[in-house]
């Protein structure tokens, strides 16, 4: 049995486009857990400190389960998967992207 755990976090300004973000997150996140078979899985979207949006496949979404050192490795793939669709990179420094977090007001 394949399992997963995913915590997301996202920062927008404006609740809207929290809640359609949240919601693309976990069509997205349904898709990945039924392209790979993944039979046990929970996620948690979150947004200035608070969850907007759980959800869970065969486990419970409002229980906590260890991820241990997971979220680096999550982190990991999915900046990769970012960055593999612009023009940044690992060495992309956050001088480079301050006019980016201008935009969601970060």
């Amino acid at each position: 049995m394949r399992h997963a755990l995913l915590a997301i976090s996202i920062a927008f300004a404006a609740p809207a486009i929290a809640d359609e973000t949240s919601d693309a997150i976990l069509d997205s996140w349904r898709a990945w857990a039924d392209e790979y078979g993944i039979t046990e899985t929970s996620i948690a979207v979150g947004k200035s400190g608070e969850i907007i949006a759980t959800d869970g496949i065969n486990r419970q979404s409002d229980v906590g389960y260890p991820i241990m050192s997971l979220s680096k490795a999550i982190t990991a793939v999915c900046l990769s998967d970012v960055l593999a669709e612009t023009n940044y990179s690992f060495e992309t420094t956050l001088a480079d992207l301050q006019g980016e977090f201008s935009k969601v007001n970060i």
